[in-house]
């Protein structure tokens, strides 16, 4: 596991760093391919729990994936450090609500699918976070996670000068093996992905590069699944 050696003050982070301006940056000027790899996300996501229920997303940004949820017929929330995000979900008619992913504004076993796409990385205290996020999931509940790869060969060949460059607001990283002790830990049992998932051809050709660059090691992340005894 990798520790970032100069991160930021975790309390400044909702003020300072994850303003308009950071979301911009990152997400706002990509919303239509935001919004299409969203949709293919969704094909992934339904697959892998076909009933619909509540769906919850972890820093869910400007909201494509809830957006996306909502089409396919499922009751979509979000919970974001942003003042701004969340204001402006307001204004969209989305149900996204101010919290940190350790402290979620949502009632217990509430929850059917968590999505928490690289957040963890954000937080040092991951099992904290993981414990929170099976307190919201129903029993027999779906957590999807995905983080950077600590076992990635830019990861490892990393000095200690390139450590201290890491983006400010990323903790830590680990590998698949860090992670399955913390899910152990936190009492959620794995699950594996699903493999051939129809659709139309864009989406086949964006799932086939997905798993191609995941499986022979070039992605700089993982995705594990994991699900709430029931």
């Amino acid at each position: 596991m990798w520790v970032n050696a100069n991160p930021c003050d975790p309390a400044d982070l909702p003020e300072v760093d994850y303003d308009l301006d950071y979301h911009y940056n990152l997400y706002g000027r990509y919303l239509p391919r935001k919004r299409r790899t969203a949709g293919h996300r969704w094909r992934v996501l339904s697959a892998m729990h076909p009933e619909r229920g509540d769906f919850l997303d972890i820093g869910p940004s400007y909201g494509y994936m809830l957006e996306a949820g909502n089409q396919v017929g499922w009751r979509t929330h979000g919970v974001d450090l942003a003042q701004p995000m969340v204001d402006l979900a307001k204004q969209n008619g989305l149900d996204i609500r101010l919290g940190s992913m350790t402290a979620m504004p949502f009632e217990d076993q509430s929850i059917d699918l968590v999505h928490a796409r690289h957040v963890l990385e954000h937080d040092i205290e991951v099992y904290r976070a993981l414990a929170e996020m099976k307190r919201v999931m129903r029993p027999g509940g779906l957590l999807m996670v995905e983080v950077p790869d600590g076992n990635n060969w830019r990861a490892r060949r990393r000095t200690a000068f390139e450590v201290t460059t890491w983006p400010h607001q990323h903790m830590l990283t680990m590998a698949r093996t860090h992670l399955a002790g913390f899910m152990a830990r936190v009492g959620l049992e794995p699950v594996d992905e699903v493999g051939f998932v129809p659709g139309p051809l864009g989406f086949l050709i964006w799932r086939s590069h997905k798993l191609f660059r995941e499986r022979s090691g070039l992605a700089r992340h993982f995705i594990t699944w994991w699900r709430r005894p029931e």
